[in-house]
């Protein structure tokens, strides 16, 4: 009977077969790269996918027949086909899974397709038909030799593949590998059915005897689908499993780097340990040590407190009970401002940084302790604050002792501004009367004298002068310890200095047969230097007086020697040598610091305050040099001291002809108009004495304050202002700085004269809009000098005749007035004495009043300050008993009786009574 084939189950058959191959290789691959019950397991279920499909290829392909009666299939039959199939694909995939030979290859094959062969003609006799179906016998071998050749191919190209050898995963096992060799299979299975199906001859009288079976192409569809789903399903777990185990691979690889980090890690956990071990053991050591030295707390992330140590227990009074689970605010002293605590909790909870600083907390019993403090807060991994860790350090002592410091600096700070003002207070009482007693003498230089008599005055100006520079720094000590004495620079005739010491100390000299050797053959004396020649004089004079003080008999010698020379100027080094007692070397060292002598012992011998060689050292210093002494216990002392001086082109004779030039004013000036505006009515005098010392076309206007000033500067023209600091009504620097205010006084130069000689003082004048400053007592020469800066006058005092109006001094400690304090200051003219005492009874009885009228107002203030002024003139005349009251008055401090204050300007008003009675007799 001539068959025809059902094409679409046909191809569906080929598919069966690829995908059956496919997954038996598929399946042959996760064997071979399993092991134990994971093969075996792999091994089942791709003989069942294998078994399965090519049972379903066989089945397929004998439904695609189209014969003209209906088939139907022995179910036993073809159960034992498809158990067969399974059979020969188990044993397929064991020989797949073999290292085997040529041999074994060919044998397995054989079976392999004999097997497949089996499948076909088990199945075909599963045909229920009649009469039997029969084989072409050359085709029937045909058909078994096709499925052994195939199966052998198919055998080979695996074996080549190396499978068995763990190849899954190099390049030749890509897809179309796996594709290729499952297109061979294909072949075999296909190639051996279809081979037997042409063996197969149905008879003619072929007919159906089979009523319950399998039959229906609809029923090879469904079979076909079915194995196609067994063999997809099948199919994906391989490729699932493929790729879970390329993953495992991976991960394997990984597990095994990690494997060996976690080794590494476990040898430096547990050297970390042994470590931490060993620290938890030495911090234990340790804890004795923390607790007596540190507070140690730990508190949550809400402040509530966690932990504390034993310091912490013992400074804040508290038990331990009693602080646990309390907020830290327990301790809060309350005395740190808000800005403090947002500062601080900025730190630790915005910032999440350590804060550090001095906390003042309270104990149980109230008491404030101060800790230095540390605070750091605690994260856990994902950022968050959960604890807060504090170390305090007890510093309750030292902040004692911080204010005890602060207070004692505050005292001293007092103590020190007491002083200051006190010296201020001195300078100023003491310069008022220098400015009499060097005004004085110098107008008293300007009348008629014998020789011994213009000696004595020389010797009272220049001791004054030096008297004064040594009271500058004595009372300006703030001045000396700051370091700020100036050191002026100007032309000086050195061996003038000389010639003026050797003066100064000649009676001293005389007196104690004390040889004075003056040596400066090193020097051209005829030729000026530059300098301060009072700094380089006081010095000089310094160590002229100790050698004086301290050498009973001998010589002493002054020289100078030059040490460095250059261009612009000359080291010195000046050298006092005495034969006195000598200077122990264990003094030596410290001989120079300030208030420090040789020994105690001397200050009572002969007396001093142990400045001045301290002085000496600064100002030798400031000019560029150094002080030293050599010294030996009785073979006398070699003080020494270097300054750096400039020598000019200006020729000693040359200094003094400028000195005594001629002309009191330039030709181009008609007058001079000088307006003082002084309140002390002494130093007015003294200066309008100075000033007409000046020539005849000086005019001078005085004023008793700056109003008044202003007042005549309206209606004169001056040219030149000397302008007091502290007066009553309007004082200097407000009257100055109206002056300059003004355009039409602008340019009018303004000086000041003030017994407040400080640098402070200084700059405050100078700020004001004075142009130059003058300190009380006013130096002639000075005054001269700054004069003719700022006003053409030329450097010159004119001789005064002779005066007729000369008296008899009477004098006495006991008097009321002792009038030698007046003569040495303005000479014996009577008219000018008498003028002077007339004027302090005047000034005195307006200050009684201004007292008297303080007195009704209870205005203590008012009474001291006027005293203050009235003791002021008393000392310039010499009326001590008045300046005694005046003093008392001074001296009053708030809430004193007034009627206190009535007694003593009682006997002020006595006194002056007295006064003006025996001023003719004074006078005879």
């Amino acid at each position: 009977m001539a068959i025809t084939y059902n094409i679409p189950l046909v191809l569906l058959s080929i598919i069966l077969a690829f995908l059956a191959s496919f997954t038996a290789i598929k399946f042959a691959l996760r064997m071979i790269a399993s092991s134990g019950s994971t093969r075996m397991l792999w091994h089942l279920g791709g003989s069942f996918s294998m078994g399965t499909g090519i049972w379903g290829m066989h089945f397929t392909g004998m439904v695609a027949v189209k014969l003209p009666i209906s088939v139907t299939y022995d179910l036993l039959l073809t159960f034992a086909s498809w158990l067969l199939a399974i059979i020969a694909s188990i044993f397929t995939l064991w020989i797949i899974s073999r290292n085997l030979g040529w041999g074994r290859l060919l044998l397995g094959s054989t079976i392999m397709g004999i097997a497949i062969a089996g499948v076909h003609y088990v199945g075909m006799q599963a045909m229920l038909v009649q009469p039997a179906v029969q084989y072409d016998s050359t085709l029937f071998i045909l058909s078994f030799v096709i499925a052994i050749f195939a199966s052998f191919l198919a055998m080979v190209f695996v074996y080549r593949l190396d499978l068995n050898k763990n190849t899954f995963d190099k390049k030749q096992n890509k897809l179309s590998v796996k594709i290729s060799s499952a297109a061979i299979t294909t072949v075999a299975i296909c190639g051996m059915h279809y081979t037997g199906m042409a063996a197969t001859n149905f008879p003619e009288e072929l007919v159906s005897t089979g009523v319950a079976g399998l039959g229906g192409d609809e029923l090879g569809i469904l079979a076909s689908l079915g194995v196609i789903i067994i063999l997809s399903i099948a199919l994906y777990s391989t490729f699932f499993d493929a790729k879970l185990a390329d993953q495992n691979a991976k991960l394997a690889l990984q597990l095994k780097r990690l494997n060996s980090d976690l080794v590494a890690h476990a040898n430096e956990l547990k050297q970390a340990k042994e470590s931490a071990d060993r620290n938890a053991a030495e911090l234990l050591s340790y804890q004795g040590g923390i607790d007596q030295y540190a507070l140690v707390s730990v508190t949550d992330h809400t402040g509530k407190i966690v932990h504390v140590n034993n310091k912490f227990i013992e400074i804040s009074k508290y038990s331990r009970e009693e602080l646990l689970g309390q907020n830290h605010r327990i301790i809060n002293s309350g005395t740190h401002t808000k800005e403090f605590w947002i500062q601080f909790w900025n730190t630790i909870r915005k910032k999440q940084e350590i804060w550090r600083g001095e906390i003042c907390n309270r104990a149980k019993d109230g008491s404030l302790y101060w800790v230095d403090t540390a605070i750091s807060p605690l994260k856990d991994d994902a950022g968050n604050i959960i604890k807060f860790i504090s170390v305090r350090v007890d510093i309750t002592q030292r902040k004692q002792y911080e204010s005890e410091l602060q207070q004692a600096k505050k005292n001293a700070d007092d103590a020190n501004n007491a002083k200051s003002q006190f010296l201020a207070n001195m300078s100023h009482e003491i310069r008022t009367p220098m400015n009499s007693i060097i005004g004085m003498s110098h107008l008293l230089q300007q009348t008629v004298l014998n020789d011994k008599q213009h000696d004595y005055v020389s010797k009272i100006e220049y001791s004054s002068q030096h008297l004064l520079a040594i009271i500058n720094d004595i009372l300006d000590l703030s001045k000396i310890e700051k370091g700020k004495i100036s050191i002026e620079h100007y032309d000086f005739d050195l061996g003038e200095i000389f010639h003026d010491i050797s003066n100064q100390f000649s009676h001293y000299l005389i007196d104690k047969k004390i040889k004075l050797v003056i040596d400066t053959a090193a020097l051209d004396l005829t030729r000026c230097f530059r300098g301060d020649a009072l700094r380089l004089s006081q010095i000089l004079i310094n160590f002229v007086s100790n050698a004086v003080k301290f050498t009973e008999e001998g010589t002493i010698t002054i020289s100078v020697r030059i040490l460095e020379k250059d261009d612009s100027a000359y080291l010195l080094r000046f050298e006092v040598q005495d034969t006195g007692i000598g200077i122990d070397k264990n003094h030596i060292d410290h001989l120079f610091n300030p208030f420090d002598q040789a020994d105690t012992s001397t200050t009572r011998k002969y007396g001093g305050t142990g400045l001045g060689l301290a002085i000496c050292k600064e100002l030798a210093e400031l000019m560029g040099g150094t002080v030293g002494v050599d010294s030996q216990i009785g073979q006398g002392s070699t003080f020494w001291f270097t300054v750096r001086l400039a020598q000019t082109n200006k020729t000693v004779t040359e200094l003094t002809s400028t000195f005594e030039s001629t002309h009191a004013l330039p030709n181009n000036i008609n007058e001079l108009n000088v307006l003082v505006v002084e309140d002390n009515k002494l130093n007015q005098q003294v200066a309008k004495e100075l000033l007409k010392k000046m020539g005849a076309n000086v005019n001078v206007t005085i004023a008793d304050n700056g109003e008044i000033a202003l007042s005549l500067l309206s209606t004169i023209p001056f040219n030149c202002i000397l302008m007091d600091v502290q007066m009553p009504i309007m004082d200097g620097i407000e009257t100055t700085r109206i002056i300059r205010e003004n355009p039409e006084w602008s340019d009018i130069p303004v000086i000041a004269m003030t017994a407040n000689a400080s640098n402070e003082d200084k700059k405050l004048c100078l700020d004001a809009g004075m142009n130059d400053f003058l300190s009380k007592p006013v130096n002639p020469k000075l005054l001269i000098s700054i004069l003719s800066k700022w006003c053409k006058v030329r450097s010159h005092i004119k001789n005064i005749p002779e005066s007729d109006n000369s008296l008899s001094i009477k004098s006495g400690t006991d008097s009321i007035i002792d009038l030698s304090v007046l003569t040495s200051t303005i000479g014996d003219d009577s008219k000018q004495i008498e003028k002077c005492i007339l004027l302090f009874l005047e000034s005195s009885k307006e200050g009684l009043i201004e007292i008297d009228s303080a007195i009704e107002q209870t205005d203590i203030k008012s009474i001291t300050a006027t005293g203050h002024y009235m003791k002021s003139a008393a000392l310039t005349v010499g009326a001590k008993p008045f300046a005694d009251y005046c003093i008392q008055l001074e001296q009053l401090q708030h809430g004193a009786s007034m009627e206190k204050a009535i007694a003593i300007t009682k006997k002020m008003r006595q006194i002056l009574v007295s006064i003006e009675k025996s001023l003719p007799s004074l006078l005879s």
